[in-house]
Parts: structure tokens; sequence; C-alpha cells
């Protein structure tokens, strides 16, 4: 699999994101003892779903047990029409993860996007609702990751102390999820992209699965180049 690759960049640049959420989720998690280390862009991403556009703070907490992301997703072009068809949801959320030596991943999210994905087992993710507190979600989080490290002994955490760290742990995850969704049905379940669409109109989601559908396809994204 080819692992993405990311760029920093300017948070000015992306106005219309709520950037005020940016600053106060990272003041928040701050204030609990994490470091800043950088916003980046997913680029790989991004080239295969240009609309919505977005970026991710990166964070990591002081021991280097969790990274964390904060996200705000804002479909802009046709993605704003989707959105206000119910389509796509615009989204905000704090993602906290910990990658175990033995493959695994304790993963906590507020964010709605993805709370609907089916995860392999190695990437095990509690969803909490969208309002849940920074303070709330990482206790839980470390609640969740003290439990997994006294029913298993011999697991160690995998630290996290710089971005290229944080980015190859990332890339580790996505290998895992990519593999797990080519072995049960070759790519993203059709059912999960369908949910993103919502029951009414059909008309309307199906329109939206063929669209994701192109933009998944290796040939449709050579053509664009």
């Amino acid at each position: 699999m080819e692992e993405h690759e990311y760029q920093l960049v300017d948070a000015a640049d992306f106005g219309y994101l709520d950037l005020g959420y940016y600053s106060r989720t990272a003041a928040a998690l701050r204030a609990n003892g994490f470091e800043l280390l950088a916003d980046i862009e997913d680029i790989t991403l991004s080239r295969v779903h240009p609309q919505p556009r977005t970026f991710v703070r990166c964070l990591v907490s002081g021991d280097g047990a969790t990274g964390t992301g904060i996200c705000h997703v804002k479909p802009k072009g046709w993605g704003t029409v989707a959105r206000l068809l119910g389509v796509i949801p615009a989204a905000k959320g704090v993602d906290l993860g910990t990658e175990l030596s033995n493959g695994c991943f304790i993963c906590t999210s507020n964010s709605v996007a993805a709370k609907n994905m089916t995860l392999p087992a190695q990437v095990m993710t509690e969803y909490l609702p969208c309002d849940t507190s920074v303070s709330r979600l990482l206790e839980i989080h470390r609640q969740r990751l003290e439990d997994y490290l006294q029913q298993n002994p011999t697991v160690q955490i995998v630290p996290v102390h710089t971005l290229q760290d944080m980015i190859s742990s990332q890339n580790r995850q996505t290998a895992i999820k990519s593999a797990y969704y080519k072995s049960i049905l070759g790519g993203l379940p059709e059912e999960e992209m369908a949910d993103l669409a919502g029951p009414e109109p059909a008309e309307k989601g199906q329109a939206v699965l063929e669209e994701m559908r192109e933009l998944e396809d290796p040939e449709h994204n050579e053509r664009s180049d």
C-alpha cells in the first residue's frame, strides 16, 4: 500500500473552516499536558477528494503515549450542496490514538463523520458523542489504555514524540485498515458508503455513491492527473 503523503500547511489558508475550534481544542489539550506538533494536510487524500479539503492539527502527550488530531471537515463546491441536502455532514472532531507493540491501536474519538465505519479488530476504536469534552475524551482514552495494558502485560506502548513518528504510526494504521477493506469487499464497504448519503432520497444517495466510487477508482485517478 502506498503511504500517504503529508505537507505542512498554514491554517490561515483554510479560512472557511472553524479555526476558532482548532485553537480552543488545542488549548484544552495543551492544558492536559499535550504539545503542539504541526498543522498538516493529507495531500494523498486531497488529490482523490479535493472537496472537502481540510487539515489536521497534530499534538502529542508529554509522555509520548498518545497522539491526537483535531479536524474540521466542511465541504466546498459541490460538497456544499451535498452537505445542505444532508448527503455529507460537516463535522468537527478530536481523534486520540495509541499504537501498541502487538500491532494494535487504541483509539478514542468524538468525530461523528466516522462513527459508522466498520474497523478491523486491531483498531479498537470507541466513538463518543460529538459534544464530549477534551478532558472527558482523555479520561476515557487513558482508562481504556490502562485496562488493555493490565490485561496484556507483555504489550508496550509505541511512543510518539515527533511529527514523523505520528505520520509513520498513522500510515501503519492506514495499512491495516486498507488490508482489511480489501479482504472483505475489495475496498470500502458499499453499505457504509451508502450510509453517508442517508435514506432520502435514494437517487441522491446513489449519485454520490457512484461519484465516490469513481474517485476511489485508480484508473479514474490516473485519467485525472
